[in-house]
């Protein structure tokens, strides 16, 4: 969560406590133990999507090195191929043009390029394996071109569900601020013969500006001196 948000969120919490220390103030069927059992639900959704955007974003940053390490391997089988077919363009002209590697680097749009290039290596599998390839490699490069898509899938999963957690907790806490703005008024009405408790209540609603930080002012330069005529 951003700064501002877990000030908030704290601020939330607090006034959960609050509600549940003066049961006796605000009980559960009056307006004002509706609105704290609201804040009280708030601060459990933000709990919950607080722990599902952690795990998105351990997720995401996992997902992130299995794609770097699957482009990585596609991109050696794809280039595998493309070199030996040159050196077997000796013995079969025009080999070569059937098997080039991407102009760009290999991303999404080469996952079918190598699947294609798989599929027309099978008539050349033994000159190709001739000059060094493993007898698999067919399957080999359509293998490394599925792992990689499985992997860009998988980076969009983590990704879509860190984002969703994280517009959660932003519903959540905007919601639970317009809550505890009704309780203020609910609450400042209620204890208004109660000055210690109404300080409480105003600790609770508080929210932090620590971290905040401000230039410090200008100094101010005296006036000179009138001098004597």
């Amino acid at each position: 969560m951003k700064l501002a948000d877990v000030r908030r969120f704290e601020m939330l919490a607090r006034v959960r406590d609050f509600g549940a220390a003066h049961p006796d103030l605000f009980p559960a069927t009056s307006l004002g133990g509706e609105l704290f059992a609201a804040v009280n639900g708030v601060v459990d959704d933000v709990n919950g999507f607080g722990v599902a955007s952690a795990t998105g974003d351990n997720s995401a940053r996992g997902q992130t090195v299995a794609k770097t390490r699957a482009r990585g391997a596609l991109h050696a089988a794809m280039l595998a191929l493309c070199r030996t077919a040159r050196a077997a363009a000796a013995e079969i002209p025009g080999l070569e043009a059937k098997f080039r590697m991407p102009r760009t680097r290999v991303d999404q749009r080469s996952i079918p390029l190598a699947r294609a290039m798989a599929q027309e290596a099978t008539p050349y599998v033994d000159r190709l394996v001739a000059h060094g390839l493993a007898p698999t490699f067919p399957a080999d490069l359509t293998a490394a071109a599925d792992a990689f898509a499985t992997t860009i899938q998988d980076h969009a999963a983590a990704t879509e569900a860190r984002a969703s957690a994280t517009m959660g907790i932003a519903k959540a806490i905007a919601k639970g601020i317009a809550v505890a703005r009704r309780l203020d008024t609910i609450v400042k009405n209620q204890l208004a013969g109660n000055p210690q408790l109404l300080a409480a209540w105003r600790a609770a609603r508080h929210i932090s500006q620590l971290g905040l930080t401000y230039p410090p002012a200008a100094p101010q330069t005296p006036p000179l001196a009138p001098q004597p005529a």
